[in-house]
């Protein structure tokens, strides 16, 4: 028998630990516009010393140009942190107060008036959330004239509907649940078929597909024919082949095919009720102003802050408890640093933008194909931060500019060198792939080493495995897909 010891040992490791006031600062980085303001709600509502400056005065446009330690006396607020957080004694700290008064920063760049604030409240609460699927489609049970008992078996079948709008249950299971034959929730899920939208409760794509055609009357079509019969045939593009199998002509087939076309393969997300939620507001734009590019922050909908000069004052009051100064030093403390993190997070993203500008001139005066290639590493290195700022810093926060609205992280990608010596985007070279599909003969379309050979008289060496790679990534279908017959 192999015999085990217990034995304790001691090792040293180093491992970094990121501060709450860290991880704060990452989260504030990190968020877009929408979550930015939620989580500065979630501060105005826990915190008493924080508040929303509406007023139109000079902070708002020194906060929209100046740093944060730029407003503020004297020395840095984290040198002024360490003075005060050793000291029992309040007295550094209540110093620190009346310098405060006047200068406490406000925070973001594009600076938030009272006018703002309005267009918030209004923007924000004219949202309204749409009913959701199940509840569309309990209304209709409602309303429907199944018998009680048939109705609770139709709850079932609706609570087993994904949010792209299939059926994804199990009927058996189901049928146990509902102490009931598998015959009777077979008879539940047909009756919740015939509900709107056309093709919700379908268990594939074929059914889904001919539920569409079936509420229109188009049942015993050759449109139907082909769905329940020849879908994957047609997904190939043999459509020569179907033809001849279901004896009639192309044109005839083509007509089908346009019509299944129109078809939607997923009948609840086509509705629009699962896209509420994604709304792209751009956080900055890029205009022209005389001539010259210029960076222009539009967070509108992100409040302007300060600290309360009430709670300030309390702290120089003789006549305030010692616990109550030490609650409401705590208070100013997470409020300055939330201030401090959201003019920090306006100040990087406008710094990105800013290099942006600086090497996408011809993208901005020309349009896509003439972006150039640029890592992240390259715009860190220009701004004095860290790669992975950068890359938080531009998820998910979009940029209007002259050619459209983009996604921050557009801008970065890896790129061709051209005969000529010029340095090419792999994205302008992906434009350039769908405008040379866009030309092709749709009855002898280009194949994908067809499309390499045409970039490479035009001076970019693709390989054609990297074409069809760059063809995916865009969504367009194969040659053999894309091939017309009539």
């Amino acid at each position: 028998m192999q015999r085990q010891d217990l034995n304790l040992k001691q090792s040293l490791k180093q491992e970094q630990v990121l501060a709450p006031a860290q991880l704060q600062s990452l989260e504030y980085l990190i968020a877009p516009v929408t979550e930015l303001q939620t989580k500065i709600a979630d501060e105005l509502s826990t915190n008493p010393v924080l508040e929303q400056d509406r007023d139109k005065n000079e902070r708002q446009q020194e906060a929209s140009s100046e740093p944060l330690e730029a407003n503020c006396p004297d020395t840095e607020f984290g040198r002024e942190e360490a003075e005060y957080t050793a000291d029992d004694d309040y007295s550094n700290f209540e110093q620190m107060a009346e310098r405060w008064n006047n200068y406490l920063p406000t925070a973001s760049a594009g600076g938030s008036t009272a006018e703002d604030n309005e267009k918030y409240n209004h923007f924000f609460n004219s949202i309204i959330s749409p009913p959701s699927l199940e509840e569309q489609l309990t209304e209709q049970l409602n309303f429907s004239n199944a018998d009680d008992s048939l109705k609770e078996l139709c709850k079932l079948i609706i609570g087993s509907i994904n949010e792209a709008g299939y059926f994804q249950g199990s009927l058996r299971d189901l049928a146990v649940i509902g102490g009931v034959g598998v015959e009777e929730m077979e008879k539940a899920l047909k009756l919740v078929q015939t509900f709107e939208p056309p093709g919700i409760a379908a268990r594939d794509l074929k059914e889904c597909l001919f539920l569409q055609l079936k509420k229109s009357g188009r049942e015993n079509s050759a449109t139907a024919d082909i769905v329940l019969n020849y879908l994957d045939e047609l997904a190939e593009n043999h459509l020569p082949q179907i033809a001849k199998k279901m004896n009639i002509s192309l044109d005839e087939l083509q007509k089908s095919v346009n019509e299944i076309r129109r078809l939607t393969p997923y009948p609840w997300i086509d509705t629009g009720a699962n896209t509420e939620h994604t709304v792209v507001i751009p956080e900055l734009s890029i205009e022209k102003i005389e001539g010259v590019y210029t960076v222009i922050l539009k967070n509108e909908y992100i409040p302007q802050l300060k600290i309360s000069k009430k709670y300030l004052n309390m702290l120089a009051d003789p006549s305030i408890p010692k616990e109550t100064k030490e609650y409401i030093k705590e208070k100013v403390l997470k409020g300055n640093l939330i201030i401090k993190n959201i003019q920090q997070r306006q100040e990087t993203i406008r710094n990105i933008a800013e290099v942006i500008i600086d090497s996408q001139y011809d993208f901005l005066e020309k349009g896509i194909e003439y972006l150039k290639p640029q890592t992240m590493k390259e715009v860190a290195d220009k701004i004095n931060v860290h790669e992975t700022t950068v890359s938080r810093a531009s998820a998910n926060k979009y940029v209007e500019t002259p050619q459209g609205v983009f996604e921050m992280k557009y801008f970065f990608s890896t790129g061709y060198q051209s005969e000529s010596g010029e340095i090419v985007s792999n994205k302008s070279v992906m434009e350039k792939i769908k405008d040379i599909i866009e030309d092709e003969d749709p009855y002898k379309p280009y194949s994908d080493e067809a499309v390499s050979k045409i970039l490479k008289e035009q001076g970019l060496n693709v390989a054609r495995r990297t074409v069809t790679k760059y063809r995916e990534e865009t969504g367009i279908p194969s040659s053999r897909q894309r091939k017309k017959f009539v």
